[in-house]
């Protein structure tokens, strides 16, 4: 965090979201260093959000942070992209869950509710598409 340089800032911040580890996830996500510029917390959250390992309890994290985040960023640009971080969950169940917590929300700030609406058909849709292949899918893997 100490770098000027947004690329090594952005590649560094990405690298250490991306190990998949709890404990990694936990320390990153409690950091309060003043340094951590607005971007870069998201940078963070999309990292973490996008890794197997952490994916759904970050995205456990961010539903219950919304509101802070989104309070502590720059205005519409941290809420048009903080739903967009969630893209790698998979689940009706997860669908749900999003749309209940953050769905009103969204659509109260009036800033990214059609790619809000879109992250959350997709995670929609893959939850279906996993539900609806598992069985094949398995008999596949343990055929080969």
């Amino acid at each position: 965090m100490s770098s000027e340089d947004s690329d090594v800032r952005a590649s560094a911040l990405a690298a250490a979201g991306s190990t998949g580890q709890r404990d990694v996830q936990d320390y990153l996500l409690a950091l309060k260093d003043p340094r951590l510029r607005g971007f870069d917390r998201l940078m963070v959250i999309q990292s973490l959000t996008g890794t197997p390992g952490t994916v759904e309890s970050a995205g456990d994290w961010l539903l219950a942070h919304y509101d802070e985040l989104r309070a502590g960023g720059n205005g519409v640009f941290i809420t048009s992209r903080l739903p967009g971080a969630l893209g790698a969950q998979c689940g009706v169940d997860r669908a749900a869950k999003i749309e209940s917590v953050l769905g009103p929300k969204v659509r109260a700030a009036g800033a990214g509710v059609l790619d809000f609406e879109r992250v959350v058909e997709s995670i929609r849709h893959c939850g279906a598409l996993r539900d609806a292949k598992a069985d094949e899918i398995a008999a596949a893997i343990a055929a080969s």
